[in-house]
C-alpha cells in the first residue's frame, strides 16, 4: 500500500511516520514545507506548502492508495482569522484536486473543537457548533469535502482528535513546560486548579489509533479519536510525575 502523509514534521506526524515505518507492506511518501526536517526518514519526500498552487499541483492523487492528512497551519493561534481566510481555502483546493485526480481513500485529522462549548460525553451524531476560527474552518472543510467525496465515491474518514500528551511535547505545551521544570530541578510547578475534565491520549496510543482507523474500511465519516475516559489535568500530571518517580 502506498501512503501519502502530509504534515509529517509536526508532533503527531513525526510519531505517526515512525510507527508506519515499522509496519510491513507499506510504501511511504512524506510531505512537509521543509523536507530537510525529514532527513532522518529514509523514504521519498515531497516539498508541500499548501498555500502554493504550484506545490499542490506537483502531487498526483492517483499515485496513492491512501492519504493521511495531518497538515494545518496557524496552530499557535486558534482564534486567528487566517484559519478561515487562508488555510481552509488552500486545504480545500488541495484535497479536492487529489480526489479529482483519482485518490479514493482519505483520512483527515479533525478536532474536538468542532463540537464547541459542549459538556459531557461527545458523540459523532451531535451537531457541530464550533466557536473558534480554527474549529469553524475545520468543520467547514469537513462539510465541503463530504460533498466532493459523495460525487467521487471516496472512502472518507474524518478523525476528531481530542487532547494528546507526551513526554517529548513542544516546550509551549503543558507537558513541555513541566519537563523543562523537571530538568531544571524546580521544586514547584505553577498549575491552575486543574479540575477541568478532558479526554487525553498519550501520543503513541493516539498515533496507533489514527493508523488503525485509517487502514480499516468498515467505518467512515466522522470518528471520535479519543479514550472515552475523562480525567482531570491535575490527575494526569500527578500520574505522570508518579511514573517518573
Amino acid at each position: 500500500m502506498k501512503i501519502l502523509v502530509t504534515g509529517a514534521t509536526g508532533y503527531i506526524g513525526r510519531h505517526l511516520v515512525g510507527k508506519l515505518l515499522t509496519m510491513p507492506a507499506i510504501d511511504l511518501v512524506l510531505c512537509a514545507r521543509d523536507i530537510t526536517e525529514l532527513e532522518s526518514f529514509d523514504v521519498p519526500k515531497i516539498q508541500l506548502n499548501i498555500n502554493l498552487e504550484q506545490d499542490r499541483n506537483n502531487i498526483n492523487g492517483a499515485d496513492y492508495d491512501l492519504l493521511i492528512h495531518l497538515a494545518w497551519g496557524y496552530l499557535d493561534n486558534y482564534k486567528s482569522l487566517m484559519h478561515l481566510e487562508s488555510e481552509y481555502l488552500h486545504q480545500f483546493a488541495f484535497l479536492k484536486k487529489l480526489m479529482n485526480d483519482g485518490l479514493s481513500n482519505i483520512t483527515i485529522l479533525g478536532t474536538c473543537f468542532e463540537y464547541g462549548l459542549q459538556s459531557g460525553a461527545l458523540i459523532e451524531s451531535m451537531p457541530a457548533n464550533p466557536m473558534s476560527s480554527y474549529g469553524i474552518a475545520k468543520d467547514t472543510l469537513r462539510r465541503s469535502l463530504e460533498l466532493v467525496c459523495s460525487e467521487n465515491e471516496v472512502n472518507f474518514k474524518w478523525l476528531r482528535l481530542f487532547y494528546i500528551w507526551g513526554k517529548d511535547q513542544p516546550e509551549r505545551t503543558l507537558f513541555g513546560q513541566l519537563n523543562k521544570a523537571l530538568e531544571r530541578g524546580d521544586s514547584i510547578f505553577p498549575l491552575s486548579g486543574g479540575e477541568q475534565l478532558r479526554d487525553y491520549l498519550e501520543i503513541n496510543e493516539a498515533v496507533e489509533r489514527i493508523i488503525n482507523l485509517a487502514l480499516q474500511n468498515n467505518t467512515q465519516g466522522v470518528i471520535n479519536c479519543c479514550s472515552g475516559i475523562p480525567i482531570s489535568i491535575r490527575n494526569l500530571v500527578e500520574q505522570y510525575l508518579m511514573q517518573l518517580g
